[in-house]
């Protein structure tokens, strides 16, 4: 299964699926998609911001559609 999430990033802090007023107020918006395992596309415009904060949204979108993943591991599982 792949999922995929937004992430935005306003006062320092990452913001997992911003609103549409979030995204305007974000220095970053990047979306994210993968496996359980792996990130697999990454697509971003942003601020001025260092690698490390990337990296680090990244990461934080990787892990904010893990219940996805797993919600559609259940419901194969059901079927």
């Amino acid at each position: 299964p792949i999922g995929g999430a937004r992430v935005g990033y306003i006062n320092g802090s990452y913001v997992l699926n911003p609103t549409v007023d979030e995204v305007k107020e974000s220095r970053l918006d990047l979306v994210v998609a993968g496996t359980g395992d792996a990130v697999l596309m990454v697509e971003s415009e942003a601020d001025e911001l260092p690698e490390d904060v990337m990296l680090g949204a990244v990461m934080f979108g990787h892990k904010g559609f893990q219940p996805v993943i797993d919600a559609i591991i259940k419901l194969a599982e059901r079927s």
